[in-house]
């Protein structure tokens, strides 16, 4: 119950704000323990609970609780008499899971709003959770989070009562979504109803969102099975959106997987994930790599232009992701033999699409 309605504000802030910041943050813990309230007043008149213990299991799903100070965190903070716990928990669970993909389908429906507005788009964009597509390896246990739809059957998330998947075909699917975000500054709340923000993920224990290498291997493993599910539907981009830099070491990593077609790019949504003072720490963490197989989203422009541009993609370029493992005598044959069953002069568009057509045939059934 608790969980469902911490969505409530989502959109409201997304608007105001546009990318993911402190307040996206706040908003979060203040929804979340205003439920809490709700919760322990319909209990107040009964004699055989224990509010304050029902309060503490509550504020538990989210916070890590300091016994000696009677007071909750986020995260263990990095300084100070606070105990060492558990850092990893907090980090991303299905109360922050849910409200970061609500939070980012309200902002790519403001995005395709104003495509919308811009363009000579005739197809009804549609942005919508939990996807499950069969052909392209989604399945009910592990949907796709957040898909861009042309499907005027697809119904957005029903937020009254539990989250079911929205089934759709191969062809209806426009652009595919992973996200991997959490909170990533810390949050101090003490039982006199104060929240307070307490320093950015720097100054606390356990990295959140992108950060974690197990995030980042869970996106691309789940983005690897999507490209090579389906041979015949492989042109849907696929962007991992996150909320924090990646380590360093990841860089040729997300540039590799860019430019070899596997996925589109792995986006952050928090331009300004330092506090004041902290930028300079940003030379430990990477911003934006070298092929920008991973980029910081600066502002709404940018991201507007970013979906625009994964929308034609999808639509107009026509863009196949393949892959084989063969030597290179093979592929210098593959490619003769393509080029060869269309001998002209003067090559059309259309003639280069049949040489590319019998080029990837040739790969994928090992003809030589």
């Amino acid at each position: 119950m608790i969980g469902r309605k911490i969505q409530k504000g989502c959109e409201k802030l997304v608007r105001e704000q546009f990318l993911w910041n402190k307040d996206a943050e706040r908003k979060f813990f203040e929804n979340y323990i205003t439920q809490i309230e709700h919760q322990i007043k319909k209990y107040k008149n009964q004699k055989d609970t224990n509010l304050e213990k029902l309060r503490e299991k509550l504020l538990k799903k989210i916070f890590y609780k300091d016994e000696e100070q009677n007071t909750y965190y986020a995260f263990w903070p990095k300084t100070g008499n606070v105990q060492k716990g558990n850092t990893v928990v907090q980090g991303r669970n299905s109360l922050i899971g849910n409200y970061t993909e609500e939070w980012t389908k309200n902002l790519l429906e403001m995005v395709l709003g104003d495509i919308a507005k811009e363009s000579n788009y005739k197809e009804p964009f549609r942005v919508v959770r939990n996807v499950v597509c069969e052909d392209l390896g989604l399945s009910k246990d592990s949907p796709a989070d957040i898909v861009l739809t042309i499907s005027t059957e697809a119904k957005n998330t029903d937020r009254k009562t539990k989250t079911k998947a929205v089934e759709l075909k191969p062809e209806e699917i426009l652009v595919i979504f992973e996200v991997k975000m959490s909170i990533v500054w810390n949050w101090k709340y003490s039982p006199n109803g104060v929240l307070d923000c307490i320093g950015d993920f720097t100054k606390h224990q356990g990295n959140p969102g992108l950060l974690r290498s197990d995030t980042v291997l869970k996106a691309v493993g789940k983005c690897i099975m999507m490209r090579v599910n389906n041979p015949g539907k492989r042109s849907v981009p696929i962007v991992v959106l996150g909320n924090t830099p990646i380590t360093r070491n990841y860089e040729r990593t997300v540039d590799n997987l860019k430019n070899l077609g596997f996925i589109q790019g792995f986006y952050s949504l928090n331009p300004k994930p330092f506090d004041a003072g902290n930028e300079k720490l940003s030379d430990h963490y990477l911003m934006e790599s070298s092929d920008e197989g991973f980029i910081t989203v600066q502002n709404y422009a940018v991201l507007k232009d970013l979906i625009t541009k994964l929308i034609n993609t999808s639509l107009k370029d026509e863009k196949i992701f393949f892959s084989s493992w063969k030597s290179t005598d093979e592929l210098g044959k593959i490619i003769k033999d393509s080029c060869g069953k269309i001998l002209k002069d003067r090559y059309t568009k259309e003639d280069y699409r049949k040489i590319a057509e019998l080029f990837l045939m040739y790969v994928k059934d090992g003809v030589i």
